[in-house]
């Protein structure tokens, strides 16, 4: 279980121990209370395992252990956005190789801070970071809910918005500061990304039916014909960038983790994962898009885009239009985990849940088409 103690895998902790044990004063200086590893249980995840590591007589962890599993099969017959998978090891030296590359990143600016990582064990398939206690945004959001406000009977103090506008600005500066030159480009063209989307709405008529679908895909299709470009503008993609995976710190400043940086993708497809993310969460879903006051996330969406492009409008039509593909792919990976073990919704959940997406794709389109 979570954060009980478990015997584990003895060689990886024994790795773990002497390494700390090698480097304790390069990476914990002027720590007091001796040299003893004490290694903690925090999560077991289908893709991962966290162990905490705390040196000496430290009441708190300083150190995090983030141990890859090699990812299950997919479902068979989705269209998705990226193509071929990667083993656990390689993953895990992606992850340390982006965690360095953003800490060099943000050095000398105070809106960001860093999760700094400190050695990479790659026969363990673990990366070794700084422990940070904090919040992720996703946190944020869910404590700042309807739902947990009736929960507690308590309202909780918004997050300022100064937070949610440096996330837009750690998003711009990455993609200034990391040129997407050599690596494999995905969803290059309008062409492609009208591909996807018709393969999408193959997709979900094929396992909801076309009236549960609607027209919802092909009004998709005709607005990102005509919003975006024949050749769309790259930069190198996060991987995974959502609320879940930015720490907001109690000093305002946000550290944003878990960067796979594997593929050029076109420059708005971040800043559009963010942007779903806030409105796709498992709150979400579970509440049909009625846990959040209203205007509170639209009012989080302005901060982002504001911070990503203070000077100017951050072409919001192509926004719109890869925010529409975002929404459908989620769509699809929705009902696919369906039909799994893992996850699996039964029909009344997953309708209500595939009604909530199909209701947000609408949204987005009345906008665009307004």
């Amino acid at each position: 279980m979570a954060g009980q103690r478990r015997r584990g895998d003895p060689v990886l902790h024994r790795a773990i121990r002497e390494i700390v044990v090698e480097h304790r004063d390069e990476w914990l200086p002027g720590l007091a209370g001796g040299s003893e590893v004490r290694l903690r249980e925090l999560s077991d995840r289908p893709r991962c395992r966290m162990l905490t590591v705390t040196v000496g007589d430290a009441a708190v962890p300083q150190l995090l252990a983030k141990v890859r599993r090699d990812a299950a099969p997919q479902p068979a017959g989705r269209p998705t956005l990226a193509t071929g998978v990667l083993s656990a090891a390689e993953l895990s030296a992606l992850e340390h190789d982006g965690l360095c590359l953003i800490a060099e990143q943000v050095s000398g600016d105070d809106r960001f801070a860093a999760v700094r990582p400190v050695a990479h064990l790659p026969e363990h398939r673990t990366v070794l970071m700084e422990y940070v206690e904090a919040d992720t945004l996703r946190d944020r959001l869910v404590r700042e809910s309807r739902v947990h406000r009736l929960a507690h009977r308590r309202a909780t103090e918004p997050t300022a918005m100064e937070v949610w506008s440096a996330v837009g600005g750690w998003l711009a500066l990455h993609q200034r500061a990391v040129p997407p030159d050599g690596l494999p480009a995905r969803q290059q063209t309008r062409e492609a990304v009208l591909a996807h989307l018709e393969a999408c709405g193959g997709f979900l008529d094929q396992h909801l039916g076309t009236r549960a679908v609607g027209d919802v895909v092909a009004r998709a299709s005709r607005f990102v014909a005509l919003a975006l470009p024949a050749t769309l503008e790259l930069a190198v993609g996060h991987g995974d960038f959502a609320p879940r995976n930015v720490f907001a710190l109690d000093d305002g400043r946000v550290a944003v983790f878990d960067p796979l940086f594997r593929w050029a993708v076109p420059r708005h497809e971040d800043l559009c994962r963010f942007l779903v993310g806030l409105r796709l969460s498992g709150l979400a879903l579970h509440s049909h898009g009625l846990a959040h006051p209203s205007g509170h996330l639209e009012a989080i969406e302005t901060a982002v885009i504001r911070g990503y492009a203070p000077d100017g409008d951050p072409a919001r039509e192509q926004l719109r239009a890869y925010g529409l593909l975002i929404l459908i792919d989620k769509w699809t990976a929705l009902v696919a985990s369906s039909r799994t073990g893992l996850g699996r919704l039964r029909r009344g959940p997953l309708r209500l849940a595939s009604s909530h997406l199909r209701g947000e794709v609408d949204r987005l389109l009345q906008a665009a088409e307004d």
